[in-house]
């Protein structure tokens, strides 16, 4: 892989390394905040110990990004498609590193909230809630020109991305960006509730210790409650707004 420029988001605390086709999101390991190799300066903890948020360990923010991409089946949420690597480059400071594959796109706040559909935002929110991501901020919120527009305006969509926060050792109070957007209290469509009926924790639980078997028994016992508690919140006919608050 030929390495193009180092770049260094202000939104961000890790480090992310840029080639020619790809965005390498570099955030696992030794870079993330916290370890050892953290690029800005945000060190004192050695890997294994509380992090950035108690419940998620210092080192441990790579695989959880993977986790939220393979989770999201038939690809409901736009998660872009992530993978971890082993790399060995002088520009990253470490020989191991996180992949996310995203094309050059805007933030979220280059928007109103308007600009987005309430299927977008809904299947957003589903996945968020179901891998209880802990840190969905505005940052962490791309966006993409679905077309050029026309009289209507161009049409974007949301593309989550930084799931390192997700699935948790333990149950926290996260923060969802989208909590108070109008989308939000628009009951589910037929369709999202199908989708929403189709999980099963525990078929998710088995995917995520197969391919993923670094990941921390806790973490998963979070996310089968997670999903368990959105499949039977949905079925009592709350809305994204009001799961989210409870």
């Amino acid at each position: 892989m030929r390495m193009v420029q180092k770049w260094s988001c202000n939104d961000s605390i890790g480090m992310a390394i840029m080639s020619k086709r790809v965005w390498i999101w570099n955030s696992g390991g030794k870079v993330e905040p916290f370890a050892p190799n953290n690029p800005k300066g945000f060190v004192g903890k050695t890997l294994g110990q509380p992090g950035l948020k108690r419940s998620v360990r210092v080192g441990e923010t790579g695989f959880r990004e993977v986790a939220a991409y393979l989770l999201d089946y038939d690809h409901f949420a736009n998660v872009p498609p992530t993978a971890l690597l082993k790399i060995t480059h002088s520009v990253f400071n470490v020989n191991d590193g996180m992949s996310g594959n995203n094309r050059n796109k805007k933030m979220f706040y280059d928007h109103g909230t308007s600009s987005f559909s309430v299927s977008n935002v809904h299947r957003v929110g589903i996945l968020h809630v179901r891998i209880l991501n802990t840190d969905r901020h505005a940052g962490n919120l791309l966006v993409r020109k679905v077309n050029d527009g026309g009289k209507f305006g161009q049409q974007v969509e949301l593309i989550p991305i930084d799931h390192g926060l997700c699935q948790p050792e333990s149950l926290e109070d996260p923060y969802f960006e989208w909590i108070h957007w109008p989308q939000a209290s628009i009951p589910f469509s037929e369709d999202e509730l199908d989708y929403i009926e189709s999980l099963d924790p525990y078929q998710d639980w088995e995917l995520s210790r197969n391919e993923l078997p670094m990941i921390r028994e806790a973490c998963l016992r979070v996310l089968a409650i997670c999903t368990i508690f959105l499949k039977q919140a949905a079925g009592f006919g709350l809305c994204l707004a009001e799961i989210s608050e409870r």
